[in-house]
């Protein structure tokens, strides 16, 4: 039997505060510096149970240092399945500075 390999799924990202009740063990809430950015994944889905039993994945914004947890009910994302497209939707989002 031959299994499915794990692709690797490239989402999409702004750095923001996009959900009020996340809140950084108790510290101050910083605010995003609001560029996009790239996470790679080796999950298809962002849904999976197993994913949200570990958390989610964890993304790093490359500008300000933050680390927020990129789960699909707090933070907007956007999957694309080459870093290519991926890369250039993130290049012209930072470029015209508009939301999805």
């Amino acid at each position: 039997m031959i299994e499915k390999m794990n692709e690797r799924t490239y989402y999409v990202w702004r750095c923001e505060n996009t959900h009020p009740s996340m809140r950084p063990n108790g510290l101050k809430i910083t605010a995003g510096c609001m560029s996009w950015q790239i996470k790679s994944s080796k999950y298809s889905d962002l849904g999976d149970k197993e994913l949200q039993f570990i958390g989610g994945v964890q993304g790093l914004c490359k500008n300000c240092g933050r680390k927020p947890r990129l789960q699909p009910n707090t933070t907007n994302l956007r999957a694309f399945k080459s870093r290519l497209a991926a890369k250039e939707y993130c290049e012209a989002m930072n470029s015209t500075g508009v939301g999805f």
